[in-house]
């Protein structure tokens, strides 16, 4: 899931049909506990395409492509629905950014790239 493939596929790279996959996730807690993590690890690859592709970083990106494949992944993003932490679906509230004022996406993207710089994403480093 490191690389962006499936939970589903993981089954495939191991072996095994997805059913047993599933079937561990729900018997073994260590492997629950697992797949959390490579939850957030296939979260944080598609992300980081998403930034360096936005930012011109990466030759070809497709933007509709992305766009389409990220909105199938992550098709509950206006709810915890796909977080393995939360077992009781909170629905978040997601602002349509066309009723923000030009201070509040200012501040608002001010936040967001003080964030990716803190977390290395910053134009002077690596692309990784």
């Amino acid at each position: 899931m490191k690389e962006g493939l499936s939970y589903e596929t993981f089954g495939a790279v191991i072996g095994v049909c997805k059913t047993t996959v599933y079937e561990w996730q729900y018997k073994h807690k260590e492997f629950a506990e697992a797949k959390k993590l490579a939850w957030q690890e296939y979260q944080l690859f598609w992300e980081k395409m998403g930034v360096q592709g936005t930012r011109g970083k990466l030759k070809g990106f497709n933007s509709t492509s992305y766009i389409y494949n990220v909105k199938c992944r992550f098709r509950n993003s206006d709810t915890f629905g796909n977080d393995p932490d939360n077992e009781k679906n909170v629905t978040v509230k997601v602002q349509n950014i066309a009723e923000l004022s030009e201070e509040q996406l200012n501040e608002r993207l001010a936040i967001a790239l003080n964030t990716l710089e803190k977390d290395g994403y910053s134009d002077g480093q690596s692309d990784n």
